[in-house]
């Protein structure tokens, strides 16, 4: 059973030698890929601070549904108790939400 595995791998590696394209490489396939940059030519050009703005309010809002799952079952569980704690992460959450709407985070078109 081992060989018949073993034998297979090898025909399998002798098939993707056979069908791979080889003798050719070009430049662009043998550099590194940056978002998009080429890293040899603009490597000292800054990044949009938008950019940073809008992947922080993502993992803010990410991290929201994520304490937000969990508050479901809280509130099957204890009526009273899961209410209050939900509402007061609601009332956080909303209170950063109408912050950076105000301060003008939220226009990045």
């Amino acid at each position: 059973m081992f060989m018949a595995f073993m034998l297979i791998g090898i025909v399998f590696l002798l098939m993707s030698f056979a069908l791979s394209e080889s003798g050719v490489v070009e430049y662009d396939s043998e550099g590194s890929y940056e978002c998009g940059f080429s890293p040899i030519l603009n490597y000292r050009l800054p990044y949009s601070v938008q950019f940073f703005k809008i992947a922080v309010m993502f993992l803010l809002f990410d991290v929201e549904l994520l304490l937000m799952m969990p508050m479901v079952i809280l509130l099957n569980e204890s009526l009273y108790g899961g209410f209050i704690i939900f509402s007061l992460l609601m009332f956080i959450l909303v209170l950063g939400f109408l912050y950076e709407w105000n301060s003008g985070m939220m226009e990045w078109v």
